[in-house]
C-alpha cells in the first residue's frame, strides 16, 4: 500500500469520527431520553451500530498511523540495504569478498597515516600467482575462479585482523601489514605465505599446485607514498618472478633503476608504434634441389631514430607484456600481406609467407576474425600464409591450443613450429594438433654434418616429420656441406645467410625476376655462389 493512500485514508477516518462526535454531542443537548428515542425510531440499530463505526473509525485510524509508521520503516531498510549493496560493489571484490583496488588505496592512506604519527612501519606485498594463466586456461574460467577464491581465504586465514589483503587484478593481490617497529618478522611472514598459496588446491575433478611471486616494499625506506610503495612492490614482485616464482625479493634501488629504464622504454616503444617507426625484411626461403625461392620470412625491426635497425630481441619482450605486441602483429600481418599481393601482381609467382606469432597474439580472441579480414582485404589465399609458433607457446596454451588451431585450418593457414627441438614438447601434442610444418633450430644445423650427435638429432627430427606427414625446413643454413647433408637425410627446403641475407621487399622483387643459377643442388658450388650474389 502507498504511502500516498494510507495519508487519504487517515483524513477520512479523522472526518468519520469528528461527525459522529458532532452528532453524539447535538442529540445529547435535546436530552439523552428524548436523543435516544429519536435515533431509535430513525435506526433501530444505531446504539449498537454507532459505538462500533466509532471504535472502527478509532481502530483504523491508529492502524493507519502503526501502517504508515512500518511502512516507513521497511523504506528505510530497502533504502540501507540498496546503499549497504552498492557501497560492497563499489569497494568490494565480487568474486572474492576482498577489498578491492579503490578501497585498498583508501586503507593504505589511512595506514600511511597512522604510521607517520606513531613513528611505526608499514609493509606493501604485492602478490602474484604463479602459473595461474596456464591452469584458467586449461581447466576453465570457473576452476580458476575457484582457486583465487581459496588463496584469498588462505591469505585471511594467515593475517591479523587488522591487516588488508586486497584483490588488485586478475591474479594479482596487496598486502598492507601495519603497526609493526622493526622487520625481522617480515621474511618468517612471507615464507608463511609462501608455504600456504604453495599448498595443493582441491579443484572439481583436479588437484592443481600454483605457488606465487611476492614483492615487498617497506615505509619509510622504499616509499613516502601509496603510490610509490605499490609501484616498487610491484617492481620487486617481477624480480620474484624473474627468479622463476615461489620466492619473494624486497624492493632495492637497483630494481628502482630498473624500473625507470623500463618506463622509458615502454615510452619509447608506444611512441614507435604511434610514430609506425617499424620495417618488415623478408629472409628467402629455397628449395635446395633447384634453388628456386619459395617463400619468404617476414622478420620485424625497430628502426630506431637514434640506436638504428633494432632486432626483436632488443623489444619483443617488453611489447609482449605490455600488450604493444597485438596493435604491432596487426600492422605485422597487414603490410606482410600487402607485399605478398604486390608480388604475386609484379613478380608473377605466389610465395609461401612465414609470419611469427607471439603467446599473447596466439590467445587473443580477435585473431582469427582480424586474420580473416586481412586475408580477403589483400586476396591472399590462406594456403600460402603460414603462421610460426614456439614449442613453449604451445605448450603454455595446450588445452585451448586445439579450438585456436581449429580456426586457422578453417582459413586454410597452414601453421609450423618454429625452432623445433630448442625447447620442450609433447609428441602427443604433436600428433594431435593439426600442424603442417617443423624448422630444425639452427643450432643444430650448424653442428651437422660434423658434429655427430647434433647430425643425430637432425637425423631425428627428419624421420619424425616424415613419419608424421609433416614438411619440414632449415633454418640457419651456412655451408654447402650442410646443405649436401640435409638433401641427403630428406630435408629439402631451407633457408639461411649462405641462401641470402634478410632484404625489403624490393629486394624480394628483385630475386622473383631471377631464374634458378641450377637445375639442382648436386655439387655446384659456382651456382650456389651465383645465388648468393
Amino acid at each position: 500500500m502507498s504511502l500516498t493512500l494510507l495519508h487519504t485514508l487517515r483524513i477520512l477516518l479523522v472526518i468519520l469520527v469528528a461527525g459522529a462526535m458532532l452528532f453524539f454531542w447535538r442529540g445529547y443537548r435535546l436530552g439523552p431520553k428524548i436523543f435516544s428515542e429519536r435515533l431509535l425510531v430513525a435506526c433501530p440499530d444505531a446504539l449498537i451500530v454507532l459505538p462500533l463505526g466509532l471504535a472502527i473509525a478509532l481502530t483504523g485510524l491508529t492502524a493507519g498511523g502503526w501502517l504508515s509508521h512500518r511502512h516507513s520503516r521497511s523504506q528505510l531498510r530497502r533504502h540501507r540495504e540498496t546503499s549497504e549493496h552498492y557501497q560492497r560493489l563499489a569497494f568490494y571484490d565480487p568474486l572474492t569478498g576482498l577489498p578491492n583496488r579503490s578501497l585498498l588505496h583508501d586503507r593504505l592512506e589511512q595506514n600511511l597515516a597512522e604510521a607517520r604519527r606513531f613513528g611505526s612501519q608499514l609493509a606493501v606485498i604485492f602478490v602474484d600467482l604463479d602459473r595461474f594463466k596456464i591452469i584458467n586456461d586449461s581447466l576453465g574460467h570457473a576452476a580458476g575462479d575457484r582457486l583465487l577464491q581459496m588463496a584469498a581465504e588462505r591469505m585471511q586465514k594467515i593475517l591479523r585482523e587488522n591487516d588488508t589483503v586486497a584483490r588488485y587484478a586478475g591474479d594479482e593481490f596487496v598486502i598492507i601489514l601495519s603497526g609493526f617497529r622493526t622487520l625481522e618478522n617480515l621474511p618468517h611472514i612471507a615464507r608463511k605465505l609462501l608455504q600456504t598459496l604453495s599448498s595443493p588446491y582441491p579443484l572439481p575433478g583436479h588437484e592443481v599446485v600454483a605457488s606465487a611471486s611476492l614483492g615487498i616494499a617497506i615505509y619509510p625506506e622504499d616509499g613516502i607514498d601509496g603510490e610509490r610503495l605499490l609501484r616498487n612492490a610491484d617492481a620487486a614482485m617481477y624480480a620474484a618472478k624473474n627468479a622463476k616464482g615461489n620466492v619473494f625479493r624486497f624492493f632495492s634501488r637497483e630494481m628502482e633503476r630498473q624500473v625507470t629504464r623500463r618506463l622509458q622504454q615502454e615510452a619509447r616503444l608506444r611512441q614507435a608504434v604511434e610514430d609506425r617507426q617499424f620495417r618488415l625484411l623478408y629472409q628467402p626461403q629455397f628449395d635446395m634441389r633447384t634453388l628456386q625461392m619459395v617463400g619468404v620470412e617476414a622478420l620485424l625491426r625497430w628502426d630506431h631514430p637514434t640506436l638504428g635497425m633494432l632486432t626483436p630481441e632488443h623489444f619483443i619482450d617488453l611489447a609482449e607484456e605490455t600488450g604493444l605486441i597485438l596493435p604491432m602483429g596487426e600492422w605485422i600481418l597487414r603490410e606482410a600481406c600487402r607485399q605478398w599481393q604486390r608480388w604475386k601482381t609484379l613478380g608473377g609467382r605466389s610465395l609461401d609467407l612465414a609470419i611469427n606469432l607471439t603467446n599473447r597474439q596466439f590467445t587473443h580472441k580477435d585473431l582469427v576474425p582480424n586474420l580473416r579480414n586481412i586475408l580477403a582485404e589483400y586476396g591472399v589465399q590462406g594456403n600460402f600464409l603460414e603462421l610460426e609458433l614456439t614449442e613453449s607457446v604451445l605448450m603454455q596454451n595446450a588445452e585451448s591450443a586445439d579450438r585456436i588451431v581449429r580456426g586457422f585450418k578453417d582459413l586454410g593457414v597452414k601453421l609450423s613450429i618454429d625452432d623445433f627441438g630448442s625447447g620442450y614438447f609433447s609428441l602427443a601434442c604433436l600428433q594431435r594438433l593439426s600442424l603442417d610444418r617443423l624448422k630444425i633450430a639452427p643450432s643444430f644445423v650448424h653442428g651437422g654434418p660434423e658434429n655427430i650427435h647434433q647430425a643425430s638429432i637432425v637425423t631425428t627430427i627428419i624421420d619424425l616429420a616424415r613419419n608424421l606427414d609433416l614438411e619440414l625446413i632449415a633454418e640457419g643454413v651456412e655451408s654447402a656441406e650442410q646443405i649436401t647433408f640435409l638433401l641427403q637425410q630428406g630435408c629439402h627446403i631451407g633457408q639461411g645467410h649462405y641462401f641470402a641475407e634478410p632484404c625489403d621487399s624490393d629486394g624480394i622483387l628483385a630475386r622473383l625476376d631471377r631464374r634458378p643459377a641450377t637445375a639442382g643442388f648436386g655439387y655446384a658450388p659456382q651456382g650456389l655462389s651465383d645465388m648468393r650474389s
